[in-house]
Protein backbone atom coordinates (compact mmCIF):
# COMPACT_ATOMS: atom_id res chain seq x y z
CA UNK A 1 0.00 0.00 0.00
CA UNK A 2 3.02 2.22 0.80
CA UNK A 3 3.83 1.97 -2.94
CA UNK A 4 0.42 3.16 -4.08
CA UNK A 5 0.71 6.05 -1.79
CA UNK A 6 3.90 7.14 -2.77
CA UNK A 7 2.95 6.68 -6.51
CA UNK A 8 -0.02 8.69 -5.77
CA UNK A 9 1.82 11.26 -4.13
CA UNK A 10 4.16 11.44 -6.96
CA UNK A 11 1.41 11.33 -9.94
CA UNK A 12 -0.59 14.06 -7.81
CA UNK A 13 3.16 16.13 -7.23
CA UNK A 14 3.77 16.11 -10.97
CA UNK A 15 0.18 17.09 -12.19
CA UNK A 16 0.55 19.67 -9.94
CA UNK A 17 4.06 20.84 -11.09
CA UNK A 18 2.64 20.26 -14.61
CA UNK A 19 -0.49 22.39 -14.32
CA UNK A 20 1.72 25.51 -13.03
CA UNK A 21 4.13 25.20 -15.58
CA UNK A 22 1.51 25.38 -17.94
CA UNK A 23 -0.17 28.29 -16.67
CA UNK A 24 2.79 30.17 -16.56
CA UNK A 25 3.82 29.12 -20.32
CA UNK A 26 0.14 30.09 -21.47
CA UNK A 27 0.76 33.41 -19.92
CA UNK A 28 3.73 33.82 -21.52
CA UNK A 29 2.62 32.52 -24.67
CA UNK A 30 -0.37 34.81 -24.87
CA UNK A 31 1.64 38.27 -23.38
CA UNK A 32 3.74 37.08 -26.64
CA UNK A 33 1.67 36.65 -29.08
CA UNK A 34 -0.06 40.20 -27.97
CA UNK A 35 3.09 41.79 -28.78
CA UNK A 36 3.32 40.41 -31.57
CA UNK A 37 0.22 40.77 -32.56
CA UNK A 38 0.50 44.30 -31.94
CA UNK A 39 4.65 44.88 -33.22
CA UNK A 40 2.37 43.28 -36.70
CA UNK A 41 -0.36 45.55 -36.99
CA UNK A 42 2.33 48.69 -36.77
CA UNK A 43 4.13 46.87 -39.32
CA UNK A 44 1.24 45.93 -41.81
CA UNK A 45 0.28 49.70 -40.92
CA UNK A 46 3.34 50.85 -42.12
CA UNK A 47 3.61 49.36 -45.10
CA UNK A 48 0.28 49.64 -46.30
CA UNK A 49 1.34 53.68 -45.57
CA UNK A 50 4.56 52.63 -47.98
CA UNK A 51 2.17 50.76 -50.31
CA UNK A 52 -0.18 53.73 -50.34
CA UNK A 53 2.99 56.01 -51.30
CA UNK A 54 4.22 54.28 -53.77
CA UNK A 55 0.79 53.64 -55.64
CA UNK A 56 0.37 57.58 -56.06
CA UNK A 57 4.20 58.07 -57.22
CA UNK A 58 3.05 55.28 -60.15
CA UNK A 59 -0.23 56.77 -60.37
CA UNK A 60 1.67 60.23 -61.02
CA UNK A 61 4.31 59.22 -63.39
CA UNK A 62 1.69 57.08 -65.38
CA UNK A 63 -0.15 60.17 -65.65
CA UNK A 64 2.39 61.75 -66.83
CA UNK A 65 3.84 59.14 -69.36
CA UNK A 66 0.31 59.12 -70.71
CA UNK A 67 0.06 62.77 -71.77
CA UNK A 68 3.50 62.86 -72.84
CA UNK A 69 2.45 60.36 -75.20
CA UNK A 70 -0.91 61.62 -76.37
CA UNK A 71 0.62 65.10 -76.74
CA UNK A 72 3.48 63.63 -79.02
CA UNK A 73 1.07 61.49 -81.13
CA UNK A 74 -2.49 62.53 -81.45
CA UNK A 75 -1.21 65.29 -83.28
CA UNK A 76 0.41 63.18 -86.22
CA UNK A 77 -2.54 60.98 -85.88
CA UNK A 78 -5.15 63.61 -86.46
CA UNK A 79 -3.39 65.39 -89.01
CA UNK A 80 -3.25 61.46 -90.81
CA UNK A 81 -7.27 61.43 -90.42
CA UNK A 82 -7.84 64.43 -91.96
CA UNK A 83 -5.53 63.60 -94.74
CA UNK A 84 -7.38 60.81 -95.66
CA UNK A 85 -10.60 63.17 -95.93
CA UNK A 86 -8.32 65.43 -98.38
CA UNK A 87 -7.85 68.07 -95.38
CA UNK A 88 -4.35 69.22 -95.47
CA UNK A 89 -2.34 71.45 -93.14
CA UNK A 90 -2.24 73.84 -95.54
CA UNK A 91 -6.11 73.89 -95.98
CA UNK A 92 -6.73 74.73 -92.14
CA UNK A 93 -4.20 77.43 -92.11
CA UNK A 94 -6.01 79.15 -95.51
CA UNK A 95 -9.36 78.50 -93.53
CA UNK A 96 -8.29 80.26 -90.28
CA UNK A 97 -6.84 82.83 -92.61
CA UNK A 98 -10.49 83.51 -93.62
CA UNK A 99 -12.17 83.30 -90.54
CA UNK A 100 -9.34 86.07 -89.39
CA UNK A 101 -9.72 88.10 -92.14
CA UNK A 102 -13.95 87.95 -92.02
CA UNK A 103 -13.40 88.72 -87.79
CA UNK A 104 -11.41 91.88 -88.41
CA UNK A 105 -14.06 93.25 -91.00
CA UNK A 106 -16.64 92.65 -88.65
CA UNK A 107 -18.55 89.79 -90.63
CA UNK A 108 -18.18 86.80 -88.52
Amino acid sequence: MRGYAAFGLGALGGILVGAGVWYFAARKLDASLATGEAQMAQDLGMGAEQLRAELARGREQLRAQVTAQMQAQVPDVIDQRLALYGITPSMVRNVERVLDYGARAGVL
